[in-house]
């Protein structure tokens, strides 16, 4: 956030939903029977125009598909 000049909550709110969508449904909470929630987070920077939110929306989008890509190649290796 401070590379870019942008607010912290333009580079936070899409790390949490990233980390939502990488936990999946691996976990979820049961806040009372029958009642299953899993990590799914829902975030939107809001802000004028031109005030550098989706440089680290991308940024954050790219390091994840990294990470997925990686994983994947070491996951195709194990199989292999």
């Amino acid at each position: 956030a401070e590379a870019m000049n942008c607010d912290q909550a333009f580079v936070a709110l899409p790390v949490l939903t990233a980390l939502g969508a990488a936990v999946g449904t691996t976990h979820v909470l049961s806040p009372k029977r029958g009642w299953r929630e899993p990590p799914v987070i829902w975030a939107v920077a809001i802000g004028p125009s031109g005030t550098t939110k989706s440089p680290p929306y991308r940024d954050v989008e790219e390091m994840a598909q990294d990470i997925n890509d990686r994983l994947e190649e070491e996951y195709a290796a194990l199989m292999a």
